[in-house]
């Protein structure tokens, strides 16, 4: 019975130390890990409001972006340089297209940009996003007449 009692104890002690992180480095390991500050798309004037935005045909909005850099895009392995070119695309209901090209620059590597709500846009769920893919989910809005 004490044989029992051991080897339960002994998987116990295994079991929760296989969910520890040894830190020791491997043939793969490049050095530290690089954390990244996720790039920020907003809508000037409404930063941090919960839900989608409601917008109408012919809308202009102000769009502010911030820390635009290629390590959050390269899954933390880029060098922190800043992405010299984004397009800006809104897709709704029955289109997706360009809305506009940006340059992000500075030292946050931000941008700030007027774009407008196409006339023809269809009503329902849209949303704005970048072509390079690091906006998570990106703006969400729903387009009224």
């Amino acid at each position: 019975m004490k044989r029992v009692g051991w080897f339960g104890l002994v998987c116990l002690l295994l079991v929760s130390a296989s969910g520890c992180k040894v830190h020791r480095p491997s043939l793969s390991d490049d050095g530290p890990e690089r954390g990244c500050t996720p790039p920020k798309l907003t809508v000037v004037g409404h930063a941090g409001k919960r839900g989608p935005l409601t917008v109408h045909p012919g809308q202009t909005l102000r769009l502010r972006g911030i820390h635009f850099t290629d390590d959050c895009a390269a899954g933390g392995a880029g060098t922190g340089r800043t992405i010299p070119r984004l397009q800006l695309v809104l897709q709704s209901k029955y289109r997706i297209g360009p809305l506009a090209t940006v340059h992000p620059h500075g030292a946050s590597s931000a941008f700030t940009v007027a774009v407008r709500i196409p006339p023809t846009t269809a009503t329902g769920p849209a949303k704005i996003f970048d072509t390079a893919g690091s906006v998570a989910g990106g703006i969400r809005l729903v387009v009224r007449p």
